[in-house]
């Protein structure tokens, strides 16, 4: 059968054909078309992903009236978005376009063991801005309670800097951004980032940006610990790329802040428990990320040990030295994101797009257990949590800064408004900045070059949070 001719010119025809496509596809790489092809294909994974949801919404209805009528809704919201998605192929076309022509200094570097556990480093040249250090704000909390008999402090302990951390420890000088994309969780691309993570880099910054596993492929438990494994693997590495691991400042958006905030919160539950990897919330199980303790053999200070051994109050929490907690950076600054996840998704329902929203199928119905504000209510009540891992808790979890637009309408500003408020009712570090014109995603996407004289409102504002959480000032 093999040596029949027919059969033999099927076979060259095949092949030939295989051939022609590659020999396509390599001419075309790189070409406006070829770029709007690789817009268009992630556009259509939320189209399909949109067409499912929209689906199970309509059929979801009790009477086949209902049905029809709640499929009518769902078209029409479905096309809005569709033609929303569209709009934005235009700039997909040219970030791509930009990312090809100047890419990342380091491309696609492994930070674990998935295939999308993969992250694009942008190192500044020395021709890019340097931000210069400033005197550190907090000194070391024995030497503010032994000097001035403050008590309790407050502070987190990867900002408890010294005047010149190089010299202190070793590491480079410059301070380093991880990006958390969010687009619905299911359809970010490093290289959607490119002219942000370009900026960040002109300003000086050590800038990551993160690849993660995404639905459906992936659960939400695999996005979080993902967060997590890319924050270790950063203090693990700054120092190779110039960076500084005790200046690190996580920046989320959108569904990016909802996995950093989880992952933020568990792991500062696991480290004020003293555990490295044994904490489970809630019967939440999330794949163990290496959390190794310090080389004295403890993930805290020997100091505090001994002071919350003995339970003495004269100075709680305080440090004799700044002490590194694996997978907590010294800041985080959280941009246009969902919080309290039951409450948005009634208001999905009142804009009519529950149903092709990915939200609820990403975190499986359970909007509660995935929700920041619920855990962190849950952490702070929890009957067995004594008043030392309280303030524990308070120390470690890093400070955080939220940046929200008074237009953005997918994800409303009160989100970020009610959890600033939260986490300051129980005596965490945080600020909120509004945005009077900026709108969901144009924080992350409309960053011009540095020397173009109209910047956008949201570029200063958040070059200056930056600044501000990591003890920068600005050249």
């Amino acid at each position: 059968c093999h040596g029949h001719p027919s059969v033999s010119r099927h076979a060259a025809w095949s092949g030939g054909r295989r051939g022609s496509a590659r020999r396509l596809a390599a001419a075309l790489r790189g070409t406006h078309a070829w770029c709007a092809l690789r817009v268009f294909d992630m556009s259509l994974n939320l189209i399909k992903e949109a067409i499912l949801g929209g689906y199970e919404e309509a059929m979801s209805m009790p009477t086949p009236q209902q049905r029809i009528r709640r499929g009518f809704v769902v078209l029409q919201k479905f096309c809005g978005e569709v033609v929303g998605i569209l709009k934005t192929v235009p700039y997909g076309v040219r970030c791509l376009r930009t990312y090809k022509r100047t890419p990342p200094t380091h491309q696609s570097v492994s930070y674990g063991s998935h295939e999308r556990h993969s992250l694009d480093l942008y190192v500044p040249t020395p021709s890019d801005s340097r931000p210069d250090v400033q005197q550190p704000r907090l000194q070391n909390p024995s030497e503010v309670g032994a000097e001035k008999g403050i008590t309790g402090p407050q502070h987190h302990i990867l900002q408890v800097l010294q005047s010149d951390a190089k010299e202190q420890d070793g590491s480079g000088e410059l301070p380093v951004v991880i990006f958390v994309p969010g687009n619905v969780w299911a359809a970010s691309e490093k290289w959607q980032y490119a002219f942000f993570a370009k900026r960040l880099q002109n300003e000086g910054f050590l800038t990551a940006i993160l690849d993660y596993p995404l639905y459906p492929q992936a659960k939400i438990e695999e996005m979080v610990a993902s967060v997590g494994e890319a924050i270790v693997w950063m203090q693990h590495n700054a120092e190779t790329f110039g960076g500084n691991k005790h200046r690190i400042c996580v920046v989320g958006q959108s569904a990016g802040t909802q996995l950093t905030s989880m992952w933020l919160l568990e792991q500062s539950k696991r480290l004020a428990d003293g555990a490295s990897s044994s904490y489970s919330l809630s019967s939440t199980t999330l794949p163990v990320v290496d959390v190794s303790p310090m080389e004295n053999g403890s993930i805290l200070d020997s100091s505090l040990e001994s002071t919350m051994a003995s339970g003495t109050e004269k100075h709680p929490g305080a440090l004799a030295k700044p002490v590194e907690m694996e997978g907590i950076p010294a800041a985080f600054l959280a941009m246009n994101g969902v919080y309290e996840l039951e409450q948005h998704y009634r208001y999905e329902q009142s804009r009519g797009v529950a149903g092709i929203s990915m939200m609820k199928r990403c975190m499986r119905g359970d909007l509660a257990k995935w929700s920041p504000s619920v855990l962190l209510d849950s952490l702070m009540s929890d009957a067995q949590s004594t008043k030392d891992t309280r303030t524990l808790l308070q120390q470690i979890f890093p400070q955080v800064t939220f940046v929200h637009g008074k237009p953005d309408i997918m994800a409303p500003c009160y989100q970020s408004e009610r959890f600033n408020r939260q986490l300051q009712s129980y005596g965490f570090r945080s600020s909120l900045v509004h945005l009077e014109s900026t709108n969901h995603s144009d924080n992350v996407l409309v960053w011009p070059a540095k020397d173009e004289p109209d910047q956008p409102e949201h570029v200063p504002i958040i070059l200056d949070a930056l600044a501000d959480s990591l003890f920068l000032e600005r050249a």
